[in-house]
């Protein structure tokens, strides 16, 4: 309704791109190094770059579209078999 403010549990919670090696290790069990993540961020990898917004401070990303990007890599990989 009008006036009303959308409830912010729909929202991702976002955090830099440098505190994402751990939330990869939370996730799966594996740390990726910061340049790895990076490097998702820019070059992607089998073809899927990992979703990311600029904010205050630099890149950031979302556990959501972390699995998102798993979940694309496994599926281009499987695809190119």
């Amino acid at each position: 309704m009008l006036g009303e403010t959308p409830s912010m549990s729909s929202e991702p919670a976002l955090y830099r791109l440098s505190s994402a090696p751990l939330a990869v290790e939370t996730l799966y069990g594996e740390r990726p190094s910061r340049q790895t993540i990076y490097r998702w961020r820019s070059q992607g990898l089998h073809g899927v770059r990992l979703r990311c917004v600029s904010g205050p401070g630099g890149w950031r990303t979302c556990d959501r579209w972390l699995r998102q990007f798993f979940e694309a890599v496994s599926a281009a990989k499987e695809g190119g078999r």
